[in-house]
């Protein structure tokens, strides 16, 4: 249930941030590194940040794996719905 409140969180606040200005935003973040940070620098911040993205997809990957896994679950465990005909069916049987 946690997992299922996580990921709806994080699908939540993608939907209110439009995507352009993800992009804008990245870009910006990028140039700005690139211009203030020496080399060395840069260099040690991307193995780090390498490292904790691999983390985070690892996470993600795990999240939506038990997320899909406990969606199987209940939609096996689910009873068989009556369709429409045979619910009004049913019920012109009782207004008789």
């Amino acid at each position: 249930m946690a997992v299922s409140g996580v990921f709806d969180g994080f699908a939540a606040a993608a939907r209110r941030v439009p995507w352009p200005w993800l992009v804008v935003g990245a870009l910006a973040t990028v140039g700005t590194v690139r211009y203030l940070v020496e080399p060395e620098t840069r260099q040690e911040v991307q193995t780090v940040l390498g490292a904790g993205i691999s983390t985070v997809a690892a996470s993600v990957a795990e999240i939506v794996m038990h997320r899909e896994a406990a969606k199987r679950q209940f939609e096996k465990l689910l009873p068989v719905q009556p369709g429409w005909q045979k619910i009004t069916a049913h019920a012109t049987l009782r207004l008789r």
